[in-house]
């Protein structure tokens, strides 16, 4: 056998320190959770610490049985001086290895784990390569997030084996929600959820609000006995305001902590959203999925799930999906979106209600996991 892969190998094995660098939403981390628990499954001796954008990442990552620790770094405030406290942060917890998700921006990833000092190196290939990578994985544009996290991660662990994504909901939580059933009028009543919103930074990636209430407003007609459950974050309060509330069976919730939006999402019926991570998180306490995509790829980030329905313009446009391009945040008119007519997804949405089966009390924890095939 070659005496420097036997070397590789022998310094794989003696991994025990690992730093996962996962810039991206809520979404994304739960893409990321099957290949997280696969390495708690099958290398419990390693310490992993996630490196992710967002306190609602680091939630899913404390609130999962995955064994890791988050690190919250967001690139877009103070840049210099957050990074260099991430620098020192990572260097003193003196990482084995350092995987870069193969949907960060390429520079930026390979940067970081160069300065992290860590030995051994992951990431994707990219068009400009500073040497930052010990292993290079190519970039496949066609692959789902959950295969892709798994197969750089295998780069690192040759027999890692995938584990279900799932979404543990703490029986305080469960309560909690439904305590908001009771307060909604919505004991005995079938409910569609819907997410308007989505990430501010990405709001090409948003189906308009008018053309969402569209959709209510011929779903409730269709269903006289159903009611409508809108959920908000923390950045999309604004959206209330312009939510019109004449009628009980449409209700509200507005930056619920990580864990009691989950039970809430586990009581609908149905979840709308527009291809943001509420619909992965439904999709892991499997709650039947209809997903709007204009500028993303529902080939890479479809949420996995056993009811799932992706709602896209047919044929797709020329440009689409742009998410990962250049022409992407130059896009002015948003057709992807803004031509999607309501009837469409209205038309999903009950096909998927049909779809369905019905409870109007949360799934056992016990059963709350969606497998990723």
């Amino acid at each position: 056998m070659d005496p420097a892969l036997t070397k590789e190998r022998a310094v794989m094995r003696a991994i025990r320190r690992l730093v996962v660098l996962q810039p991206h939403g809520l979404g994304d981390m739960l893409m990321t959770t099957p290949m997280l628990g696969g390495i708690r499954r099958s290398y419990p001796e390693v310490k992993v610490t996630v490196v992710c954008s967002s306190p609602a990442a680091a939630a899913l990552v404390a609130g999962m049985p995955l064994g890791a620790e988050a690190l919250v770094f967001d690139p877009s405030r103070s840049p210099l001086k957050n990074l260099g406290t991430l620098v020192l942060k990572l260097r003193r917890f003196r990482p084995d290895a350092f995987l870069v998700t193969p949907w960060m921006t390429p520079w930026k990833g390979e940067l970081l784990a160069r300065l992290s000092g860590a030995p051994l190196r992951v990431g994707a290939q990219s068009w400009w390569p500073i040497g930052g990578y010990t292993h290079v994985v190519p970039r496949a544009q066609a692959v789902h997030k959950v295969e892709g996290h798994l197969e750089m991660a295998r780069e690192l662990f040759p027999d890692l084996k995938e584990t279900p994504l799932i979404f543990p909901v703490p029986p305080e939580a469960r309560a909690e929600a439904r305590r908001f059933w009771r307060r909604f009028g919505f004991e005995g009543r079938p409910v569609l959820g819907v997410h308007p919103g989505g990430d501010h930074r990405n709001p090409n990636k948003i189906y308009p609000l008018e053309n969402y209430l569209k959709v209510i407003e011929g779903f409730l007609a269709a269903h006289p006995e159903a009611g409508c459950l809108i959920f908000l974050g923390p950045s999309e309060e604004g959206l209330q305001k312009r939510i019109p509330q004449s009628s009980s069976r449409i209700q509200v919730t507005v930056r619920q902590r990580l864990p009691v939006t989950a039970a809430l999402l586990g009581q609908v019926r149905v979840l709308l959203h527009s291809d943001t991570g509420l619909g992965h998180l439904a999709a892991a306490v499997k709650t039947p999925v209809v997903s709007i995509f204009g500028p993303g790829n529902p080939d890479i980030s479809e949420p996995r799930g056993e009811l799932t329905r992706v709602v896209t313009l047919t044929p797709r446009l020329p440009c689409q999906p742009c998410v990962y391009t250049r022409r992407y945040p130059k896009c002015r008119y948003n057709a992807c979106l803004k031509d999607l007519a309501p009837d469409l997804v209205l038309s999903a949405i009950m096909e998927m209600w049909r779809l369905a089966t019905h409870t109007s009390d949360l799934i056992p924890e016990g059963s709350k996991a969606c497998t990723c095939h």
